[in-house]
């Protein structure tokens, strides 16, 4: 069968550890820039709708928050770009060029973020990952995307225009509201995992049509109610 995988960024392909500090005191800023809170009030704000300091599968995305809250991509996407701190991306860590090409053997292969296209330009030029690595991109700036941007709407559109059944697209981050949920709710799988240094297994298993339970990894399925592996 041929398979859609749709990847994330952000905590998948590198580790989220480097510099989710930082990625969030860039929130913080340009939050009470634009409301004119204090900076304690915006920290406060974000911890309540689940966006944190610190890496957790929990965590939410600050773009869709943004957007829901009518503040334009364009605008988030200026402000944020220039300031992710790329260079604190520790390769040593980092899944490697080979791996994510090796993701195309089972089909399609979407990387899907709420990054800007700048933005992850940036990373994946520090990653070394070319963009044919992947059939399609999709930023929440991408002229392509669904606006306001949704994970779950882009997973739709990439479905109907690969012509593929939901039942055979799996995605593949490190949290789980945002991207192993959608997947959940159209139909799909999804794998949870924060390591970057699990991908070549998760690879593997994929391609040999094991079931993926390795540890570091949960596997989530619309079709059974119970999740397998552990983080």
């Amino acid at each position: 069968m041929n398979r859609l995988v749709v990847l994330d960024l952000d905590g998948t392909l590198y580790s989220l550890g480097d510099v989710v500090a930082r990625l969030f005191d860039i929130q913080v800023e340009f939050l009470a820039g634009k409301t004119g809170m204090p900076a304690s009030e915006a920290a406060e704000y974000f911890q309540r709708h689940d966006i944190y300091p610190e890496v957790t599968c929990k965590s939410k995305s600050a773009t869709e928050l943004f957007l829901s809250n009518g503040i334009s991509a364009a605008e988030w996407n200026a402000f944020r770009q220039d300031r992710f701190p790329v260079d604190l991306i520790d390769l040593s860590k980092a899944v490697s060029p080979e791996t994510v090409c090796g993701f195309r053997k089972l089909g399609k292969c979407v990387l899907l973020t709420s990054n800007s296209q700048s933005c992850a330009s940036r990373i994946l030029n520090r990653l070394s990952i070319p963009a044919s690595a992947f059939d399609e991109i999709i930023c929440s700036d991408t002229p392509s995307a669904p606006v306001p941007f949704r994970k779950k709407t882009a997973m739709g559109g990439l479905l109907a225009r690969f012509s593929i059944p939901p039942d055979a697209m799996v995605s593949i981050g490190d949290r789980f509201k945002t991207d192993i949920e959608p997947a959940l709710e159209l139909g799909g799988s999804g794998l949870l995992s924060g390591r970057p240094d699990v991908l070549p297994t998760i690879l593997r298993d994929l391609l040999d049509g094991a079931p993926c339970t390795r540890p570091g990894c949960v596997y989530y399925s619309a079709a059974s109610p119970r999740p397998r592996g552990e983080l």
